[in-house]
């Protein structure tokens, strides 16, 4: 993320590292907007980014931004009140990684299938959840549900949906743990095993 000096906005911007030139991808205008980058697609042409608005329950949308000509085309509509935030691409670049209130008056964790718009949730629950990040291999997804006062953890195989719930002592586990990959904060191996 960039944040221009005096800006009240966070934007994109991508550094050529032998040139050292830094190019911004998103230009937002709303002084309330702020973009976050979330996850490349497998060829690198392509970054997965979660435009928001400030304030506690804004609006957010999941956009798709071509990097060679910084075109930022949505991929979920942006409606008041709508919260969908993306963690994760698959290999192929047709399912995200989504926790969203869509349909709903908590926030779920998904895929969200681009081409034909929809959602395939995740088993039911009366606790809000949230799509953490997807493996290095594309193939999982790491849910976070906080469960009466708890967070529990479970691994999801996206293709399957099965669930498997981490081993974890009872209490507030991974609780910063937030949508998207953070720099350092890798929470899977990089053979996607564990």
């Amino acid at each position: 993320a960039h944040q221009r000096k005096g800006d009240a906005q966070r934007n994109i911007a991508i550094m050529d590292l032998g040139t050292r030139v830094v190019r911004l991808l998103t230009h937002e205008s709303d002084p309330e907007g702020f973009w976050s980058p979330v996850a490349w697609s497998s060829d690198g042409s392509t970054l997965i980014a979660n435009r928001e608005k400030t304030g506690l329950g804004g609006d957010a949308a999941i956009w798709r931004i071509d990097v060679p000509s910084g075109k930022a085309t949505p991929i979920t509509a942006a409606k008041p009140g709508s919260r969908n935030l993306a963690a994760g691409i698959t290999a192929d670049g047709r399912q995200v990684a989504v926790t969203s209130n869509f349909g709903s008056a908590q926030l779920r964790a998904g895929i969200y299938d681009i081409e034909s718009k929809s959602y395939r949730w995740l088993a039911p629950t009366p606790w809000e959840q949230w799509a953490v990040t997807m493996s290095p291999d594309r193939q999982s997804l790491l849910v976070k549900t906080w469960e009466n006062g708890r967070v529990e953890l479970s691994v999801v195989d996206i293709a399957t949906h099965s669930e498997r719930r981490l081993k974890l002592p009872p209490g507030v586990n991974g609780g910063n743990l937030s949508w998207g990959t953070t720099p350092g904060m890798e929470v899977f191996s990089h053979d996607s095993r564990s």
